[in-house]
Parts: C-alpha cells; sequence; structure tokens
C-alpha cells in the first residue's frame, strides 16, 4: 500500500498495479511500479481547493532562507512554504485567514515576518504564526512590504507614510516626513534603511 505524508494524498499507481487500492502483485521477474502523489486539498469553512494544488489565490510576495526553505504569501489569507519537494499551505491565525498578505521576510528559521491589510503583521517563531502589538493608529494600516537586518531588527512600511522599527521586542513609529504610500523596504544594515513609494518618493535612513 502507498502511505502519504503529511499534507499530501495517494493519487494511484502506474505500471501493472492500477487505481487505488493496494497493490498486489505475484513477482516471475523484474517490475516497476510507482506510486503517485500530490499536495492535498486546502480546505476552509467546509469548501475545499481542488485546482491547482496546494491553492489559487494571488501571491505577492516570497522570501527564501535556502533552496530548501523557502515561504510565498498572498491574498485570501495564502501562506505557503517549500522544503524542497513540494510547496505546503500554513495556516494563518484564525483573525487573518481573510487578509490579504502582501510581504514576507525570513530572517532566520523561527523569525518570519508577513505583513498585509488592515495593519496585519504576523511573526512565526518556528512552531507557529503569532499576532504582533502595532502601535495605536495603526491597526487599519495597509502594510505593504518588511524586510529587516535580522531577527529582531525589523521595519514594515505601507499607508500614509507609514513607518514601523520591530527592535528590543516592540514595535515603534518611526517618522518619514512624508503621507505618500510606501511600497518597498530594503534594509542593509541596522542603520541603513532605503524606502520607496507612490510619486517617486525614495527616502533613506542612516
Amino acid at each position: 500500500s502507498a502511505e502519504p505524508e503529511s499534507g499530501s494524498v495517494f493519487t494511484g499507481w502506474t505500471g501493472p498495479c492500477v487505481g487505488l487500492d493496494p497493490c498486489a502483485l505475484v513477482l516471475s521477474g523484474p517490475l516497476s511500479v510507482s506510486a503517485s502523489f500530490e499536495a492535498a486539498p486546502t480546505c476552509s469553512a467546509r469548501t475545499c481547493w481542488e485546482h491547482p494544488l496546494p491553492q489559487g489565490n494571488s501571491l505577492l510576495g516570497v522570501a527564501a532562507l535556502s533552496a530548501t526553505d523557502v515561504w510565498a504569501v498572498g491574498r485570501r489569507g495564502a501562506i505557503l512554504r517549500y522544503d524542497g519537494r513540494a510547496w505546503r499551505v500554513q495556516a494563518p491565525p484564525p483573525a487573518s485567514r481573510s487578509a490579504t498578505f502582501n510581504a514576507v521576510f525570513a530572517a532566520s528559521a523561527s523569525a518570519v515576518w508577513i505583513v498585509g491589510s488592515t495593519g496585519t503583521a504576523l511573526r512565526w517563531d518556528g512552531a507557529r504564526f503569532n499576532p504582533a502589538d502595532l502601535p495605536p493608529g495603526h491597526g487599519g494600516d495597509d502594510l505593504l512590504a518588511v524586510t529587516g537586518a535580522g531577527p529582531d531588527e525589523v521595519w514594515v512600511v505601507g499607508d500614509r507614510g507609514t513607518a514601523l522599527r520591530y527592535s528590543a521586542g516592540a514595535f515603534s513609529e518611526a517618522a518619514t516626513g512624508t503621507q505618500v504610500t510606501l511600497r518597498a523596504a530594503w534594509a542593509g544594515g541596522r542603520d541603513d534603511l532605503w524606502l520607496a513609494g507612490d510619486g517617486g518618493v525614495v527616502l533613506q535612513r542612516s
């Protein structure tokens, strides 16, 4: 019989065996039998996504720690992780399952940051996602980019010139001097930050 790994389903045999039933053969010489597997459908609220697998929502951000540890995020709470063999759906916290995730920053295996619509900011701690507490007044902002210089030196930008810095275990607001939407961020170090946004705005913090 063929036993799928968690997150996969057995889809049938090829060779002397066919169908989904256990394969029983009488060997009288060399034979080649293959078992086929696919990613399991993603199910939510009594609805299962069948094609394409593992899901079909638009993806908006990607980050990689290595060729065998890659994260992708997108619309309708889509979070995927690639282990070098297959993409697998990761479950966000219940309150974020309908959010649009715009960007992801992977600092380490136990520090992956995801940001998105209506003030959504999540941190993966190696086992689960935990919502981050934002400074007052930013709960409704769309957060559009995230970058960092390490697991505990992270920057998030978005609507209305929003720039938030995560350091020493908490987020704080950083003045940008603009109200335009900031859509991209890059950090070369703790004191080397570049932001870009609407209207050709480019900002540097050093």
